[in-house]
C-alpha cells in the first residue's frame, strides 16, 4: 500500500437510476482507495432509483468490505441525498462525488490538499463546453455578486465534487435547510477553501443540464437563503419610491394653491412605477417568507427505508476519529435523520 494509514477516508456518492454505471464506478473507486488508504468506506445513497441500482449494489455487498448502501424512501434530490451520505459518513475526511462525472483518480490528491490545512477542497471543472453563453454570463455575474455582497468567493467552474474535513462536515450537517447547495454550505463554514481543477469524465449515464431559468431560480434561492441583501434592497427601493411620490404629491398641492396646472400626464407614469415597485417588494418578501416556512417545518429532511453494509462496514472497528460515540452508534444502525 502506497498511501496513508493514519487517516480514515469516506466517499459519499449519491445515485439515481445508475444501474448501468455503478459497477464500473465502484471498481475504479475501490481500486484507488485500496491503493492509497488503509481505512476507508464508500457510502452509496440511492435517491429513489426506478431501475436496478440498489439491486446491483446489493450483489456486491457480500464481498465488498467498506461498502454501505442507504436507500431513501423516495427521490429527494441530489443535495438531500448528499446530506444523507454526510450524516452517515464517519471519515476524518469525506469526499462527495457524482459517479457519472467525477474521476476517482483525483481523490488522493484532493484529500492531501485537505490534509495540508484546507478544511474544504472544491473541484472546479475545466471543460465547460456544454454551457451556453447566457449561462456562463449569469454564473459570472452571480460569482461577482457573492464575492461583493455575500463575502463568498466561488471559484469559476466550482462543482459539488469536494473533500470536507471532519470539522467542515460537522458544520455542514448542522444546516438543516431544505433548499441547499453543497458548494455554498461548505464555503459558509468559514474553513479555508482551495479550488482543485479537474476534467470531468462521462460514464454514459443520462446527464441533464440546468437551463438558464433553472440556474437563475437557484441563484435567487441561494441569495435569499444566505443574505438579507434582497430585503435591504427592497427597503431602499421602497424608501426612494415613497420619497418620489411624496415630492410629487407636495408639488401637486403647491401647484393647486398657486393656481398652476400640474403635470397630469406624469400621474400615469407615477402610478405605473409605483405599481412596479409594490410588486417587486411583494416578490422579495414572498421569497423570504417562503424560505422561512420551509425552515420552520420540523419534518425530517429524508426517510431511510433500507441501510445495508458490506462484509466489513467499518474496516477497523477499533479505530476512532473525531466523530462522537453517539454518531458511531448511529452509523451502525438504520435511522431516520432529521
Amino acid at each position: 500500500m502506497s498511501g496513508s494509514s493514519d487517516c480514515f477516508v469516506s466517499v459519499v456518492a449519491p445515485l439515481r437510476d445508475a444501474a448501468n454505471i455503478v459497477d464500473a464506478f465502484l471498481d475504479e473507486l475501490t481500486s484507488v482507495l485500496r491503493a492509497n488508504y488503509e481505512h476507508w468506506e464508500v457510502v452509496l445513497v440511492d435517491d429513489g432509483s426506478a431501475d436496478e441500482t440498489a439491486g446491483r449494489i446489493k450483489t456486491r455487498l457480500a464481498d465488498a468490505p467498506g461498502l454501505r448502501l442507504i436507500c431513501l424512501s423516495r427521490q429527494y434530490g441530489e443535495e438531500i441525498a448528499a446530506s444523507a451520505g454526510l450524516d452517515a459518513a464517519i471519515g476524518d475526511f469525506v469526499v462527495v462525488m457524482w459517479p457519472n462525472d467525477d474521476p476517482p483518480a483525483c481523490v488522493p490528491e484532493m484529500v492531501e490538499l485537505a490534509r495540508s490545512g484546507s478544511g474544504v477542497v472544491l473541484g472546479c471543472r475545466q471543460n465547460r463546453s456544454g454551457e451556453s453563453l447566457l449561462v456562463r454570463a449569469g454564473a459570472a455575474a452571480f460569482r461577482a455578486y457573492c464575492a461583493r455582497v455575500l463575502g463568498l468567493r466561488l471559484p469559476p467552474g466550482a462543482t459539488r465534487f469536494c473533500v470536507l474535513s471532519r470539522r467542515a462536515v460537522n458544520a455542514v450537517t448542522g444546516h438543516r435547510a431544505r433548499q441547499r447547495d453543497l458548494r455554498m454550505l461548505s464555503m459558509t463554514t468559514g474553513y479555508a477553501t482551495r479550488p482543485f481543477p479537474f476534467t470531468e469524465i462521462d460514464r454514459g449515464a443520462a446527464r441533464r443540464q440546468r437551463s438558464f431559468l433553472e440556474q437563475a431560480e437557484l441563484a435567487l434561492s441561494l441569495t435569499v437563503r444566505h443574505s438579507r441583501h434582497p430585503l435591504r434592497l427592497a427597503t431602499w427601493v421602497g424608501g426612494v419610491s415613497a420619497l418620489v411620490c411624496g415630492v410629487h404629491a407636495l408639488g401637486g398641492v403647491l401647484a393647486y394653491a398657486l393656481g398652476f396646472a400640474w403635470l397630469g400626464t406624469a400621474l400615469s407614469w407615477q402610478l405605473s412605477g409605483l405599481g412596479a415597485v409594490v410588486l417587486l417588494l411583494l416578490t422579495l418578501i414572498a421569497e423570504h417568507v417562503g424560505h422561512v416556512l420551509l425552515d420552520v417545518d420540523d419534518r425530517p429532511l429524508y426517510y431511510v427505508v433500507e441501510d445495508v453494509a458490506g462484509s466489513s462496514p467499518i474496516p477497523d472497528e477499533e479505530r476512532r476519529n473525531v466523530v462522537s460515540e453517539s454518531q458511531l452508534q448511529a452509523r451502525r444502525s438504520l435511522a431516520v435523520r432529521s
